[in-house]
């Protein structure tokens, strides 16, 4: 990336490139760095300087087997995540993480970026290997405050516009709605009608996606849309609140509980039975 931008910048001084001639940039760098890494991976894989991967790392992409062992088969931490365990140590936020997710990628589609890209790249490739290895939960811990905090963010913003449209002007009735006037060709100018139409004249993805959300639109637009979006903002910003003390508190809980580690503790098997983990004693004596 660094060297596109080398590139770029010395072949487009003046940042007039259109985004179709940056890619095409990006695109033969890229391509060529793969061709010469390839030839060295040849050549260096021909002398048998690669060896075969560790069964940590096979565990991630392959199906975890039972090896008859009940001292292998019981360390939790090889074993794929749980419900139970995303829940333990995000608490809130593995729910905040697919609307994290959703909104970083969709919300404002101008304003997408390397850096929108590489927020749900992140996301997606840490909650993968997660799911494989529990003890890799470890890595959704900063892409998660992200996400939430993006989540968070976006809904108190809506929220908070909302009970400030609901201080300044209340409740609007039918007469409220009915008196707003329509854009029409009488009351706007050529130019910005012929732009609006443009607009509005959609193909493809973008008419289908505006059919569908058209119902929610509509009744968005209505006196009840109105009232039930000024009444769902106070009931989110309430929720939202209360949740935030209890997640405050928990992590309150987690960090005085993790703060105090032990080199010996109890584990159970999968048929039920107790055993005593001394790996870390081990390591002292």
């Amino acid at each position: 990336m660094w060297i596109s931008n080398v590139i770029q910048s010395i072949r487009d001084p003046t940042g007039k490139f259109t985004q179709t001639q940056i890619n095409h940039i990006r695109a033969i760098v890229f391509g060529g760095a793969a061709l010469v890494g390839g030839c060295v991976v040849s050549v260096l894989a021909g002398r048998g300087y690669f060896g075969p991967l560790s069964s940590r790392v096979r565990g991630l992409f392959v199906q975890h087997t039972r090896t008859g062992n009940p001292l292998v088969d019981s360390v939790a931490e090889h074993q794929p995540a749980s419900a139970g365990a995303y829940f333990q140590y995000l608490h809130h936020l593995c729910y905040f993480y697919p609307f994290g997710l959703f909104l970083t990628w969709f919300y404002s589609k101008e304003d997408r970026d390397d850096s929108k890209l590489f927020i749900v790249l992140y996301g997606c490739i840490a909650y993968y290997f997660s799911s494989k290895m529990v003890r890799l939960v470890i890595l959704m811990g900063p892409i998660g405050s992200v996400l939430g905090s993006v989540t968070v963010t976006l809904w108190v913003e809506w929220a908070l516009k909302q009970v400030d449209l609901l201080l300044k002007e209340g409740f609007k009735d039918e007469s409220a709605f009915s008196s707003t006037v329509a854009p029409t060709s009488k009351n706007i100018s050529a130019g910005k009608l012929k732009k609006l139409k443009r607009k509005e004249r959609k193909t493809g993805l973008d008419k289908e996606m505006e059919d569908m959300w058209k119902p929610i639109t509509d009744y968005s637009n209505s006196p009840q849309g109105d009232q039930a979006k000024k009444l769902g903002a106070c009931i989110l910003l309430f929720f939202l609140g209360m949740q935030g003390i209890t997640f405050w508190r928990y992590s309150q809980r987690m960090a005085h509980g993790m703060s105090q580690p032990s080199i010996m503790f109890q584990a159970t098997l999968r048929d039920g039975k107790f055993m005593i983990v001394v790996h870390c004693f081990c390591l002292f004596i």
